[in-house]
């Protein structure tokens, strides 16, 4: 099922990412006049299929939630924004001077303090605790290569990095690994199986402001777009009949084109921000912590490097990040100063204004008017006017600027800056390993990077990250600390403010948040819920119908791939909080011999020999990385009919039909990027017995979860409909995938609407589908597998599912897909009785567990003195850490040994 979706590389780089985070870049819709975006955890497309771009190397979300990987594909993204104006000097110093005589002694935080995690939903205003550990930092990266020396540090060093400590362990505590599971409580009595509420109607509303109406009326439960003005967040956190889900996976940033103007293009057209201090320098002419006061409501997370503090990788270097973030921070001067030295040094002039050979040096600089984007992009271009640039406002909706910013000639002068958002994480992620490449060497596929090249250092580390090219957790720490600071020294991204905010109505009594996707999270509808069971529960969405609903391509968009979510379930999912990936529908057990090891396969196993068409034993000698052990809990499909082992070797078997089989000749894009990740590494599988699988792969991570999600093939729908939909390929009725369907002037494979439908009923009144009899259809190299009763059991349900509810789209989720109007663009799910677990499984996830802290006191400490400070976390009540959690702390020249443990 579609889960947060992955990132990988373009179609010139490679053939595997790592398990990145979903990118959705905003794409333009069906209402493109309008200025509705579609945001997609697959791919970065415009709607229409025949203006993707080319190069593009994932096409879109498979049908699980796995770690990025694909061949030569490229996922999707979107657009970020901004940043403000307000001196540090202005803002409140919760620190004091710290310095000299009056520099206050650790004293002043010892004792027992009890701090708050972040409050994921909430009902009213408030700033986000966890907001405030961004004032606490100490040890400083250089980035900039600049001989500028770095500003100044206040106050108590020791005092920041403990109270900074203190936030990091509430972060950290908030989501151990030991209670992330979901299952009811022993003491809650047994619920029914399925969902909360009898349905779930999706529709489409636009309006924003209109959302806000419709949720307080009862016209509207849930809204999943983000809120995307000042007044209509502001409206949302001071309204008692809404709520809120407040996260940071929406993210804001500028986009510098770094590639000069051709001069026989552009004749006296200078683009400053092809030198690379020029655009070091942005970091400190824009003010993220005004923005996020003034655009965000003081909601956001200001941040400089790629991720923001609310990232599982922040969190487990938050020295490093503090400080590189603190280093970047606004210093309009500072930046004045870098910009100037090297300008003068390239030839420009400045009498007031900046020259060029004679010519004013005018920035054009693309911004957004589909929301706060807007106010982020004249904010920037005052700062830009500030430091003596003619400044060009290119205002434009989504289909201008993609054509502009991503499509078009980079080296004409049409653009040097574009406010552009992503939905960057539509569910948290663990181990972003191919963020760095993504963003900052070529991984996203725009066009500058066939006119820009990285520094080797930096396309090193991009590399090494992204295909797991580390032997350890630290090796691999060390690449992001250099890649982290290496990029910043090019800012062709100048990150701002990730922030997100999703309301929905108080007549919802609960509702799972993932902590950077919000609402998106595959489990955020299956655990809503009003005070009295049952009901009809209304999603509104800003976009319908983008995409096309199928499991193997599909589902390319995220409204779309929340309707997907509710009814398919995963295998595995990641966890909403800590990115660690989770049993859905299959318990696994992780073994492995990497990263620099090998295991023997046995001879017994089998593999998928393309030119048989059927299973086949694994060549003698052959070895992989790692072996995962999957205990599958099956239940019914949707239909009736009941779910088994062979649905799961139909799925490795299609995977490697699609990749290099009988279906990829028709369509050479008809595998996704997690399944041509594991048509790569898959050595071979057990069948231990019906329940239970052994599956090799030539695969390792840190993260075990990491290699079980990579090895994970649960299907999402029975083998009969995988059959129906590919035999109206293989007939070239249809492609699997958008894009061929684009280029070859077909339609693609869609289960629940349009024309694919059609052609899959013809392919059973033709009989090149047989549903009865000793011929009765079967997937090829089956017939060991599936008996003629079982088959023709299947069928019958599956034609008789297709009478009650006019589409093909069986599958296994809480809810069942029971009606799809496009013309209306609605779409609605019912609770589906026969689903094997309770629908309070996931009752853990609603309330993040959040510790206290308790700080033994503490003498003052002078500078070189040592200090032994001492924290305990009780959760709930109960111990989470008997040992303290901090080891020494020794001030020395400003510097301090020890990390939280």
């Amino acid at each position: 099922m579609p889960s947060g979706g992955v990132r990988v590389p373009s179609g010139r780089r490679g053939a595997e990412t790592s398990y990145g985070s979903a990118r959705a870049r905003e794409t333009a819709s069906t209402a493109e006049g309008t200025g509705t975006d579609a945001g997609g955890p697959g791919r970065g497309d415009e709607t229409d299929p025949r203006r993707a771009h080319p190069e593009r190397s994932c096409p879109g979300p498979r049908a699980r939630g796995h770690p990025a990987v694909c061949g030569d594909r490229h996922d999707v993204s979107v657009e970020k924004g901004g940043r403000g104006h307000a001196p540090e000097d202005d803002r409140e110093n919760p620190r004091g001077s710290g310095e000299g005589a009056n520099r206050p002694g650790l004293r002043r935080v010892a004792g027992d303090l009890t701090y708050a995690a972040p409050r994921l939903l909430r009902k009213r205003t408030g700033k986000n605790e966890f907001t405030h550990a961004s004032e606490f930092g100490v040890r400083r990266f250089d980035w900039t290569r600049s001989a500028l020396p770095p500003r100044p540090w206040r106050g108590s060093q020791v005092q920041r990095r403990l109270l900074f400590a203190v936030l990091v362990i509430v972060f950290l505590v908030a989501a151990p690994p030991l209670l992330l599971g979901g299952g009811a409580s022993a003491k809650t009595p047994p619920q029914p199986p399925g969902g909360f509420v009898d349905a779930i109607r999706f529709f489409q509303q636009p309006n924003q402001a209109q959302a806000l109406v419709d949720l307080k009326s009862g016209a509207m439960d849930v809204y999943t777009f983000p809120l995307r003005s000042v007044a209509d967040i502001a409206a949302a956190h001071s309204d008692p009949a809404l709520r809120t889900a407040d996260t940071y996976g929406f993210e804001n940033d500028l986009f510098v084109n770094p590639v000069p103007v051709d001069q026989n293009q552009a004749p006296g057209v200078f683009n400053p921000f092809a030198i690379r201090e020029v655009r070091q320098g942005l970091n400190y002419v824009i003010d993220r912590d005004y923005l996020n006061t003034n655009l965000f409501g003081g909601a956001g997370l200001p941040h400089a490097v790629t991720w923001n503090d609310a990232s599982p990788e922040v969190v487990r270097d938050p020295f490093f990040f503090r400080d590189t973030n603190r280093g970047a921070g606004f210093d309009f001067d500072r930046g004045k100063t870098i910009i100037s030295n090297a300008l003068f040094a390239a030839g420009a002039t400045y009498d007031g204004m900046w020259k060029w050979q004679g010519n004013p040096i005018v920035i054009p600089i693309v911004i957004r008017i589909d929301d706060f984007r807007r106010p982020l992009g004249d904010y920037v271009a005052n700062q830009v006017e500030s430091l003596g640039f003619s400044v060009n406002r290119r205002y434009m909706s989504a289909g201008g600027a993609f054509q502009t910013v991503y499509f078009g000639p980079p080296d004409t002068g049409a653009w040097m800056l574009y406010t552009e958002a992503w939905f960057s994480f539509l569910q948290v992620q663990r181990w972003p390993d191919s963020d760095l490449d993504f963003y900052n060497c070529g991984g996203e596929g725009s066009a500058i990077w066939s006119f820009y090249s990285p520094p080797p250092e930096l396309r090193d580390v991009c590399s090494r990250l992204l295909f797991g090219r580390y032997a350890s957790e630290s090796e691999r720490q060390a690449l992001v600390e250099q890649g982290t600071a290496l990029s910043l020294g090019e800012s062709v991204r100048v990150w701002l403010v990730g922030s997100s905010t999703q309301p929905y109505s108080s007549r919802v009594t609960a509702i799972a948040s993932d902590s950077q996707g919000g609402l998106f999270s595959p489990f955020s509808l299956r655990t809503a819920r009003f005070a009295s069971p049952g009901g009809t529960l209304a999603v509104g969405q800003r976009v319908q119908f983008i995409s096309t609903f199928q499991p193997w391509q599909g589902f390319a968009f995220v409204y779309d791939a929340v309707i997907g979510q509710t009814f398919m379930d995963q295998g595995l999912s990641t966890h909403p909080r800590s990115g660690a990936f989770i049993p859905v529908r299959s318990v696994f057990e992780t073994t492995t011999a990497g990263p620099s090891g090998t295991m023997a396969v046995p001879p017994d196993a089998l593999t998928w020999d393309p030119n048989t068409m059927g299973f086949t034993t694994v060549p003698a000698g052959t070895t992989s990385m790692s072996k995962v052990r999957f205990h599958y809990t099956f239940g019914t499909w949707h239909d009736g009919v009941a779910g088994n082992m062979a649905d799961v070797l139909y799925q490795i078997a299609l995977i490697a039909r699609r990749d290099r089989g009988d279906v990829s000749t028709h369509d050479f894009d008809a595998v996704n990027c997690h399944d041509r990740l594991f048509a790569n590494l898959f050595r071979g599988l057990k069948v231990i017995d019906p329940t239970t699988l052994h599956l090799y792969i030539d695969y390792w991570r840190v993260d075990p979860s990491f290699i079980a999600s990579a090895a994970d093939v649960w299907p999402a729908t029975p083998w009969e409909v995988g059959e129906l939909a590919m035999a109206t390929t293989l007939h070239d009725h249809t492609r699997v995938s958008e894009l061929t369907a684009a280029f070859d002037g077909l339609d693609a494979i869609d289960l629940a609407k349009g024309p694919a439908v059609e052609f899959m009923d013809r392919e059973i009144s033709s009989g090149n589908i047989s549903t009865r009899g000793p011929s009765v259809t079967r997937p090829p190299g089956f017939e060991s597998y599936v008996t003629q009763s079982e088959a023709e059991a299947r069928w019958t349900a599956l034609q008789s599912w297709r009478t009650a509810h006019g589409h093909y789209f069986v599958s296994n989720g809480p809810y069942f897909l029971d009606s799809v109007d496009p013309a209306a663009s609605q779409a609605t799910v019912r609770n589906f009785a026969g689903y094997p677990f309770p629908r309070d499984r996931w009752e853990a996830l609603l309330n993040p567990p959040v510790p206290n802290l308790a700080i033994d006191p503490i003498d003052d400490v002078q500078q070189g003195d040592e200090a032994s400070v001492s924290m305990f976390t009780r959760v709930n009540g109960k111990s989470a850490a008997r040992t303290p959690c901090c080891r020494e702390f020794r001030t020395t020249s400003g510097k301090e040994s020890g990390r939280p443990t």
